[in-house]
């Protein structure tokens, strides 16, 4: 199993990379998902966007972000964050905040789902926020 990073998934949706970019970074038989504190992060964005837009907001291209989030999370399986990934991560990000490395508290759940569940790795364009977690692939993807 490969885990998704938010930053791929907008960038899959604004059609920044293509499907098959993704597909060649999968092994056969390997599923593709997404944990369920990036779809959190997804869903803030286009909810604090309407917020602090207000009336300039295009309602329209609001809306087709919406769909578009909401057909990604029907065709991906949802990894959640559950008992096992929390103390996971609070184990994971002691351990960096100790030594003096930061790490965002998002970035750390989400690698934490991956590991709970068994994933592989993770497909992210930002490299830099998962690279001190240990036991946890990083598959580098250049986001235009």
């Amino acid at each position: 199993m490969i885990v998704l990073d938010s930053d791929v998934a907008i960038a899959l949706l604004h059609k920044k990379i293509s499907i098959e970019n993704l597909i060649s970074l999968i092994k056969e038989n390997e599923i593709l998902s997404i944990s369920s504190p990036s779809v959190y992060e997804l869903y803030f964005g286009l909810y604090k966007l309407k917020r602090t837009k207000g009336v300039s907001l295009n309602l329209l291209k609001w809306q087709q972000e919406l769909d578009g989030i909401e057909r990604l999370i029907k065709i991906l399986p949802v990894l959640d964050f559950n008992y096992l990934s929390a103390k996971l991560s609070a184990d994971i990000y002691t351990d960096l905040v100790s030594q003096g490395k930061t790490i965002g508290l998002f970035d750390c759940m989400v690698a934490s789902v991956v590991i709970s569940h068994n994933g592989r790795g993770i497909i992210t364009g930002n490299r830099k926020h998962f690279e001190r977690i240990e036991n946890l692939e990083i598959i580098a993807l250049s986001i235009k």
